[in-house]
């Protein structure tokens, strides 16, 4: 994105630079990463390959477009596998409270003494599947992003 601005005539400091799209007084109303750019004060904006082909650099460079696309095939790749391992970790974390809140409500009841055996199995049987689901967690690492990236590299593959 460096020198794309600076092809394009925009003067670069550190990671801002002024915008060649707007006037007035303020400078260095640019920021850019290696990826994107963006004007704070007229909204002006672009990514590598939108900049390049407004340079004209795309229409005879191969590697340029080669590379870009691999870009774009490598987010879209992560933001796949972010939304994979956030859908799991939300229904994890559903279930995990669930479970939790049941337990408490379970611990209180055995507390208070709870004299019908019924309530009382019902109590235990809520612990049990709260203590069961921790340790499941915990064995088969259900919450590392390691295991859920390995998954999710599996479904990809099916």
């Amino acid at each position: 994105m460096l020198s794309l601005l600076e092809r394009a005539g925009f003067r670069l400091r550190g990671r801002r630079a002024q915008c060649i799209h707007c006037e007035g007084r303020s400078c260095w109303t640019v920021s850019f990463t290696p990826e994107v750019a963006f004007c704070h004060r007229c909204g002006w904006k672009a990514n590598v390959i939108t900049l390049a082909r407004e340079l004209g650099l795309l229409t005879g460079n191969p590697e340029l477009l080669r590379e870009a696309r691999e870009r774009r095939r490598q987010r879209e790749e992560t933001e796949e596998f972010r939304r994979f391992a956030n859908d799991r970790l939300e229904r994890i974390s559903l279930q995990y409270r669930s479970l939790a809140r049941a337990a408490r409500h379970a611990e209180d009841c055995l507390r208070a003494g709870e004299q019908d055996p019924y309530v009382s199995e019902l109590a235990w049987d809520a612990l049990e599947r709260f203590r069961t689901f921790e340790a499941r967690i915990e064995r088969e690492g259900l919450c590392d992003l390691e295991v859920i990236r390995s998954e999710w590299s599996k479904s990809r593959a099916a």
